[in-house]
Order: C-alpha cells, then sequence, then structure tokens
C-alpha cells in the first residue's frame, strides 16, 4: 500500500486496494528469511492444497491472485488509460504462469526480480506479454 500510495500521489491518480494483490499468505512463517522457508515452500507447491499454518494453501494464493491479475488484464485490454498494480515478488514469481499459461507447479519457490522492478504486461496481437522494466521479455522457467 504504501508504494501504491507514492505512485499514485505522483501520478496523480486514485488508488483501489484489493486483498487479491497480497503475496501468498504463509501464516505462521510471514516475515521469516526466505532461504530458511525453501523445504516448507517446495512441500507446499508439491501438496497445493496444504494450508500454511494461519495462512492459505498454494492453491488459495493462485486462485485469489490470478483471478484479479486477469481482470486487470482485461480492463487495460479494454480501456485507453494504463493500469498499474503493486504487488510482492511472490506475484512477480506467479505471474509468468498466469499470463502465458504456463503450469502452476513450476513457479519458482525462490528468485524473482529485485525489490522495486515492473513489470509490463500487454497485448500484441492476439497473445499477451510480459517484459521486465528493462524491456527484455520474461518466459516461463524451464524446471
Amino acid at each position: 500500500m504504501q508504494t501504491a500510495e507514492i505512485i499514485g500521489r505522483a501520478v496523480k491518480v486514485p488508488i483501489i486496494p484489493t486483498p487479491e494483490l497480497r503475496p501468498w499468505n504463509l501464516g505462521v512463517f510471514a516475515g521469516q528469511l526466505i532461504h530458511q522457508l525453501i523445504p516448507f515452500l517446495h512441500l507446499l507447491n508439491e501438496q497445493p492444497d496444504a494450508v500454511a499454518p494461519s495462512g492459505e494453501s498454494w492453491n488459495q494464493f493462485y486462485a485469489r491472485f490470478s483471478k484479479r491479475l486477469l481482470t486487470l488484464m482485461k480492463l487495460a485490454h479494454a480501456s485507453k488509460e494504463n493500469i498499474a498494480a503493486v504487488a510482492h515478488v511472490r506475484n512477480f514469481l506467479t505471474a509468468p504462469a498466469i499470463v502465458l499459461g504456463g503450469d502452476k507447479s513450476k513457479v519458482p519457490v525462490k528468485g524473482g526480480p529485485k525489490t522495486g522492478s515492473v513489470y509490463v504486461i500487454e497485448k500484441k496481437g492476439r497473445n499477451w506479454q510480459i517484459k521486465t522494466d528493462k524491456l527484455e521479455p520474461v518466459t516461463l522457467p524451464e524446471l
């Protein structure tokens, strides 16, 4: 929200908070260092309906985020204006599977763009594409 508010003030547009853009709710594990959580994240990816203690399952997160991202893509395509969405690294890691039609079980549990990175999602012809803020294409991970 803080980042969205700064951007909204800078470009003089309203922000619309939406919980669907929140990162994967890992419950009691939220805020811990990612390298400490890797085995747990792999387990949750292998058992996508298993719920993180006091959190949500991978499938719950994916359904929540993908529904909102696809809605934003439709709105952007129908609009003459740009739409900006602020999200977390987990959302960035997940976006290519949603936008490019990849396998959600192949979304990496670590890595991703650096803080402050930007993805540009746009429709070219009949297909959607993702580029980074450096305008390099984003591809699905090969696992």
